[in-house]
């Protein structure tokens, strides 16, 4: 993820903190020193810490699960409003999703039940005090913080545990594009319930939640309808076969000119009949504006992309054509080049090629073939 700091890694999942997390330590730390000095702003900034190590420990609830099941974790990040876990993808198999979701709650359960017995019982919300000051007192924080996360994420709606949960459970009676549209609705109308409560209580955080629920669930359904349409659909049915290539020899100018021509906009990078590197467009024109079009293409062209091969299914990797943030994808079958494709290029296709429209005539063998290629020539 973007603006990502790495941590580490945990089971070979690499975890990282969004670089505005320093924000909210920086807040409640200040925060804190307001409250009562410098003692209580470092207990504040150690609630915090120990609040999104739960967070972690949650999302490596899911992540586990998952990784049993067979899916890609590529990692997992500490955002200000919480976690998330980059799955390569996920199951659509009720029992899989519904044992994933409930994975990470869980885990808060856990930690629960465990501060419970070392603390000798449960803290009275009326006798908390607004920061700890004693060792005990932070475990009672921690233990209210935890019970509060198993309850926000069981919330039926997505992108919350609960959500996925709620889909899990329509799913084993209703197909699963129709299941995610009913949690998807029944989502939304919650978050506009929770617009009208934090509208009457003056509840401003309520109404931040909400916008959250709503987009988050258009979000879901979203994709899920995409992925539904690109299903038995490969990249050899949509790639482009004609296209321009540049050498390394050649300058910025021959872009320049391709895009006239063409209207191609990023250029695979070709020697002795060979990929050796991708120019997309930001970096030629970058160049092109900085330097002028007369810098080589081997000097600025990317040497680490991904590449695909013509027999994927786009349903299983469309969402790496657009978290990968490449503008281009060159198609690579038997090591030659063969095709390139752009996530725009998919785009075009899920909103021309709807259910019930004929779709292109197929070509070529149907096997199927890993997901992605990772090229690394540098």
């Amino acid at each position: 993820m973007k603006w990502s700091l790495p941590l580490g890694r945990v089971l070979g999942i690499r975890i990282g903190v969004h670089a505005t997390f320093v924000l909210i330590l920086l807040w409640f730390g200040w925060a804190g020193y307001q409250y009562g000095g410098v003692t209580a702003g470092l207990w504040a900034l150690a609630l915090v810490l120990l609040l999104f190590t739960c967070v972690v420990l949650h999302e490596l609830g899911h992540s586990v699960v998952a990784l049993k099941f067979g899916i890609e974790v590529h990692s997992i990040t500490l955002l200000p409003i919480g976690g998330v876990a980059a799955m390569k993808a996920i199951p659509e198999e009720p029992h899989k999703e519904l044992l994933i979701a409930v994975a990470g709650p869980m885990v808060n359960v856990m930690i629960v039940s465990i501060l419970a017995g070392v603390t000798g019982g449960w803290p009275a919300w009326d006798q908390m005090p607004m920061l700890p000051g004693t060792p005990r007192e932070l475990l009672h924080h921690i233990l209210l913080a935890n019970i509060v996360l198993v309850v926000f994420n069981m919330i039926p709606a997505f992108p919350m545990d609960g959500g996925r949960v709620l889909r899990s459970l329509l799913a084993i009676v209703i197909p699963y594009g129709k299941a995610t549209a009913w949690a998807a609705g029944i989502g939304q109308f919650l978050a506009v319930g929770f617009v009208g409560v934090g509208f009457w209580f003056r509840m401003p955080i309520l109404m931040i939640i909400a916008v959250f629920v709503f987009l988050g669930a258009e979000n879901e359904n979203r994709m899920v309808r995409i992925k539904r349409r690109l299903r038995d659909v490969r990249v050899r049915d949509i790639m482009m076969t004609e296209f321009a290539t540049v050498h390394p020899g050649e300058t910025i100018r021959s872009c320049l000119d391709h895009y006239y021509r063409r209207k191609q906009e990023d250029f695979p990078v070709v020697a002795d009949g060979r990929l050796i590197g991708l120019l997309p467009r930001r970096i030629w024109q970058e160049t092109l504006h900085k330097t002028g079009e007369d810098v080589r293409v081997g000097d600025v062209m990317l040497t680490r992309f991904i590449s695909l091969h013509p027999e994927t299914e786009l349903s299983s990797s469309f969402q790496d054509l657009w978290m990968m943030k490449q503008a281009a994808f060159p198609v690579l079958e038997h090591g030659e080049l063969c095709g390139l494709i752009t996530p725009e290029d998919v785009a075009r296709h899920v909103h021309m090629f709807r259910p019930g429209r004929p779709r292109p005539p197929r070509t070529g063998s149907d096997t199927r073939r890993s997901a992605r290629i990772t090229v690394d020539l540098g």
